[in-house]
Parts: C-alpha cells; sequence; structure tokens
C-alpha cells in the first residue's frame, strides 16, 4: 500500500499549523517554515519523506526516512504495534520541553527550532491521525490491549493538543522578528515564570 497520499495529508496538516503559528508569533505565515531547523524536524515529524519511491523505502536507513517519526512503532517494534501508545503521544515534545526546562542553555536557535518544529510536527501528525484517519486504534499491549475508537481518537486528540501546547510555549521563547534567534534571557524569564506559577499551584 502506498504511503504517498496519507503523507500529503499529513504534510498538508502540519504546514497548515506551521502557517498559523507564524501568524501567531510574528503576522507572517513564512515566519517559522522559513528556518531549515524548524522544517527539517516539522516534516520529519509530520510526514516524512513519503515522496520516496515504495521500492527504495523499503531498504536500510531510508526507511525511517519514509515513516514519520511517530510511526517508527512499525519500524522498530512491527506492524502489529502501530499507533504505538508511546509513539502516538506527546511524550517526544515533554522530553524536549523537559530538557529546555532544565537546561536553558540548551536553547541556542538550531535546537530550540528543531524542538518548535518536533512539537508542531508531531501535534500535527496525531490531530490528522485523530481526524483523518478511518481506522483508529491505540496499541498498548500488541495482540492483547487496544484501546477502543473513542478512547483512541480522545487519546490521539489530547497528544495533538499536547504537543501544540507545548509548542505554543516554546514560542514564548523566541524573538518574534526572526525565526532563527532566540530573545536574550526571554527563555530563562519564561522558566521562572513557570516554576513560580507551579509553586502557587
Amino acid at each position: 500500500m502506498s504511503y504517498f497520499l496519507p503523507g500529503l495529508w499529513h504534510l498538508a496538516a502540519a504546514i497548515s499549523f506551521a502557517v498559523a503559528f507564524g501568524l501567531w508569533q510574528g503576522s507572517n505565515p513564512l515566519h517559522f517554515l522559513s528556518s531549515p531547523a524548524f522544517t527539517l524536524a516539522l516534516v520529519v515529524c509530520s510526514s516524512a519523506f513519503f515522496w520516496v519511491p515504495d521500492r527504495w523505502a523499503k531498504k536500510g536507513a531510508l526507511k525511517f526516512l519514509h515513516y514519520p517519526l511517530p510511526d517508527w512503532d512499525v519500524l522498530l517494534l512491527g506492524p502489529a504495534s502501530h499507533r504505538n501508545w508511546l509513539t502516538h503521544s506527546a511524550l517526544l515534545p515533554l522530553l524536549l520541553f523537559g530538557a529546555l526546562w532544565n537546561w536553558p542553555t540548551l536553547a541556542k536557535p538550531v535546537f530550540f527550532q528543531a524542538a518548535l518544529g518536533t512539537c508542531v510536527g508531531v501535534g500535527s501528525h496525531l490531530f490528522w491521525d485523530c481526524v483523518g484517519s478511518k481506522r483508529h486504534s491505540i496499541v498498548v499491549v500488541p495482540y492483547w490491549w487496544t484501546l477502543r475508537e473513542a478512547a483512541s481518537r480522545v487519546y490521539l486528540l489530547a497528544g495533538a493538543l499536547l504537543s501544540l501546547f507545548i509548542g505554543g510555549a516554546l514560542c514564548g521563547g523566541m524573538d518574534a522578528q526572526t525565526p532563527d534567534a532566540v530573545a536574550p534571557n526571554s527563555w530563562d524569564a519564561l522558566v521562572t515564570f513557570a516554576r513560580h506559577a507551579a509553586k502557587g499551584l
């Protein structure tokens, strides 16, 4: 079965979210898409290089370029684990956010842009899996425990919203003028504010 059409839809969803983020952050639809680090992470996590012909996509490392990052469960765990509950969640955006939270020195332009692209890419992929797929089943344990369709939809939508929310939080640490720059001390200020807010809960 060709992945071309599903990949195209996933890419369209990712670009739509990237444009929305660009308009929100800098009143420019290409604000983030003009950054190579953001765009590469966005594509790898949302649709991957779906245009790679099937006869090449099944060879060696090209398999990992043909499948979007959330769908690597197929490659690493087998087809029965497709839509694994870990790979189809906000786990990776949370890990990246946690890394930036604990080590603000990581907030360099390239890493920051890649982290944001990952959040938007994963979020858009999960969103399209939720609304654009005919089959919904989150696999917890292959052949034994799979969420029902309604629960799977809720799980995918929750992961999409959390990933995009984290992306929005990362935008707070960026210079509104250029996507390749992190505003001086802005990320530190955001982390400090968030920590104080968390203590007050």
